[in-house]
Formats: structure tokens, sequence, C-alpha cells
């Protein structure tokens, strides 16, 4: 594995580990929202726990991480790869923010999901409550890690968008300048083989076939949030920007 792929790796995990107590905060706070419900009645229960689950505490976490200082320094360290200067702009950072608050949607649904699937089994069990409460403390017994894996994919897909977005508006405004984008993986045996298929090749930041052809995906960057789960999850590969002449 080379330098640079280490370097690339730690850096994504420092950023994974400033986002998690955000995330984790979220996770024990809705907690403690389902534990307080006191209904016996489990429909009604559910139905409340569904309002403890905040999808809008949930965008608000996700935006703040896909738009956090260290993200943002993403941008800036591609513009000075790429040799040009232009702050984060506008149109960018709406674009990062509609990713992230999709993000922060599917989180809530997943989590609504999760315990409408634990309320089904403890249906007719004349101690609901009492049940209900220990199934929850079950299901976020794990929080740390639950939180840690969120943070790790967000972190991971918002900075590979800003080092992208970062790339594609510095082509847009300077209509000269002309640059090129190479995929490449972090070279070990974990690597999918439809990635290993792509490492080393080189597309254009913008314009035509500017898209990389991953497994029957066609992805403008590693963990493109346009791309299919099989191919983006836990993707651990990256990009390198390079000038033409």
């Amino acid at each position: 594995m080379s330098t640079a792929s280490d370097a690339r790796q730690q850096l994504d995990r420092n950023l994974a580990l400033a986002a998690t107590p955000a995330v984790l905060k979220t996770l024990n706070a809705e907690q403690k929202r389902l534990l307080a419900i006191a209904t016996e009645d489990p429909d009604a229960w559910e139905a409340e726990a569904h309002d403890g689950i905040s999808t809008g505490e949930w965008i608000a976490v996700i935006v703040a991480l896909w738009l956090s200082q260290g993200i943002r320094d993403l941008w800036v360290a591609t513009q000075a790869d790429i040799g040009t200067d232009l702050a984060l702009t506008p149109g960018a950072q709406k674009t990062m923010t509609q990713y992230a608050t999709t993000h922060g949607r599917i989180i809530a649904d997943t989590q609504r999901e999760t315990i409408s699937k634990a309320v089904d089994p403890l249906r007719g069990d004349r101690t609901f409550r009492s049940s209900m409460r220990g199934t929850v403390r079950d299901l976020y017994s794990a929080s740390a890690d639950r939180a840690g894996l969120i943070a790790t994919t967000e972190t991971l897909q918002a900075g590979e968008t800003a080092r992208y977005e970062s790339a594609r508006e510095s082509v847009l405004r300077a209509r000269t300048l002309q640059v090129v984008k190479v995929w490449f993986t972090v070279g070990d045996s974990r690597v999918r083989r439809t990635h290993q298929a792509v490492n080393g090749q080189t597309r254009p930041v913008k314009g035509k076939g500017d898209r990389f052809r991953v497994g029957g995906a066609r992805l403008r960057y590693p963990r493109d949030p346009g791309g299919p789960p099989q191919e983006v999850i836990n993707c651990r590969c990256f990009l390198e920007f390079r000038r033409t002449r």
C-alpha cells in the first residue's frame, strides 16, 4: 500500500472520529425519548416512538457533518492540488446539503422501521411496556458502534463529494483549465473486483465520458451518492485530480 493511500485512510478515520460524538449524542437522546414512553398499548407506543425519532434532528446532524470544517478542508486541499483558489461555492454547498438531507431522512426512516419490527413480536404481551423498554435497551446497546458506522459512512461520502465538487467547480469557472480524475483503490485484498477493474483509470472531470464503469454502475467518483449500495457502501477508493495541457 502506498504512502498516499495510508495517509488518505488515516485522514478518513480522523474525520469519522471527529463526527462520531454528535451522531452518538443523537442516538442517546433518541433512546431516552423511547424509554420515557408510558403507554401499554402497542399501537400508541409505536406512534409515540415514531414521533420520538426526529427526522429534523437526524437531518441537522448529518448536514452539519457534511459541511464540517474537516470536509471543507478537503475542498481547500483539492483547490491547492489543482492550482486554483475557489472558496466553497453556493452551488456545491447546496448539492452537499441536499445529499445530507436525504441521508438524514433515510437514517430516521431506518430507525423507525427497526422499532416497528421490534414491536410486532410483543403485541399481546401483558407487560408490553416493560418488555418494550428491555427491547429498546437491547437495540441501543450498540449505539457506539452504530454511531461510528454512520459517521464513517457519511464522512467518506461527504469527503469524496467535496473533493469532486471542488475540482468540478474549478473546471466550470476556468474554461481553459483541463483536469482529469484518476481512480485508485487502497490496494489490499479487501478491494472488490469491480473496483480493482477501474484502478488507475482516468476520466475527465467534466464532459463526455466523465463516468467510471464500476460493475454495472456508472459512477462519477468513489462512493457516489447516486450509485448502487453494492458499489458504494464501505468503498475505500479515492480520486486524484491532475491538470492536463
